[in-house]
């Protein structure tokens, strides 16, 4: 099975266009562990970056963790791609996935999956890691659902339909996900050119995500997931945790910037087999990693087993010898995150 990692470094370089690019160290570890151990399990790891980012791979010697490496692709794309880079910075990944013609699994830079478990995920037309309750924040109805002028939304679209969280996808369906993948990037370049007062985090959540899994619904495609977890990504009451994300110097204390992920099961779609997965996603977690609040533990935890069980498995690879000499001249303190 191919597996897919796409670094696309134009919004780096728009952001920062001074500065010399480097991926962030806790990204450098989960996605090259990733393409470590997703080639452990037999399948083919291919890396889509641009000039830019194929140097620092190379800088850093981690080129060998990948089968291959495609620059092509996104050094064409961003030469013609007339948006803002930093403004819809998830549309090179859909112009990417949807150019595969066979299937594949795509994974985010921050995912690592040691072990897919027992779950027969290939026998559905789609997987994602979890499944999202639609609400808001983050999902809002859709009368308050951002929606470019012109912008040919399909009819009979239910907004009620559980969302797909994409840190790790599996398509089967590689003409459907085509003509998706087409749409989500016309509704990302659109809601920029139209001057939309809409974060790009919340422009790529409903094309990256919503989008997808209402039209997979419409089409009647077999969708699992990869996790029996369901999440809900806003507040909701005081029975949920929630970190409150730093704006500029202060803390906000308005709800709608609270991040509250929380579990849910719902046990008509739990599956035993689904509990035997072996993963690390970081998501959110990964701006606030050095933060040292009531959080920090849990954090390092997760940090210390993904190490030592990368380290028993590949300590003999050169790759992750020299990710690990990078990530210690880098400032991060490997050694501690192996006690």
């Amino acid at each position: 099975m191919l597996g897919v990692h796409v670094n696309w470094t134009a919004p780096f370089a728009v952001r920062r266009p001074d500065a010399e690019y480097a991926l962030d160290p806790l990204e450098l570890l989960t996605s090259t562990a990733a393409a470590l151990f997703w080639r452990k399990q037999g399948g083919e790891m291919v890396l889509y970056t641009d000039s830019r980012g194929v140097g620092f791979y190379r800088e850093v010697g981690v080129v060998d963790a990948y089968d291959h490496i495609d620059v092509s692709c996104l050094d064409a794309y961003t030469a013609r791609c007339g948006v803002d880079p930093a403004l819809a910075p998830c549309v090179a990944r859909m112009h990417v996935l949807g150019s595969i013609p066979h299937p594949f699994v795509a994974m985010d830079l921050d995912f690592v999956l040691a072990d897919p478990g027992c779950f027969p995920y290939r026998e559905a037309d789609l997987c994602c890691l979890h499944w999202e309750l639609p609400t808001p924040p983050w999902y809002p109805p859709f009368e308050e659902q951002f929606i470019p002028e012109g912008f040919p939304l399909p009819t009979d679209l239910d907004f009620a339909t559980l969302v797909p969280n994409i840190a790790f996808l599996y398509v089967a369906v590689p003409e459907f996900f085509r003509s998706y993948a087409a749409l989500a990037e016309s509704y990302a370049i659109r809601s920029v050119e139209a001057n939309a007062n809409v974060p790009p985090n919340r422009i790529a959540i409903f094309a990256d995500q919503r989008l997808m899994g209402m039209l997979a619904s419409k089409h009647g495609l077999i969708f699992q997931s990869l996790l029996n977890d369901m999440w809900t990504c806003g507040p909701h009451g005081r029975h949920w945790e929630a970190l409150r994300r730093k704006r500029g110097m202060g803390v906000s204390d308005d709800p709608r910037n609270l991040i509250a992920p929380f579990w849910v099961v719902d046990r008509g779609r739990f599956d035993e087999r689904k509990e035997s997965v072996d993963y690390v996603h970081l998501w959110f977690e990964k701006a606030v990693f050095s933060a040292e609040d009531q959080h920090a533990p849990g954090r390092s935890a997760v940090l210390r087993a993904l190490v030592e069980r990368t380290e028993r498995e590949f300590a003999h690879a050169p790759v992750w010898r020299r990710l690990k000499e990078w990530l210690s001249a880098s400032g991060a303190n490997v050694a501690a995150w192996q006690t």
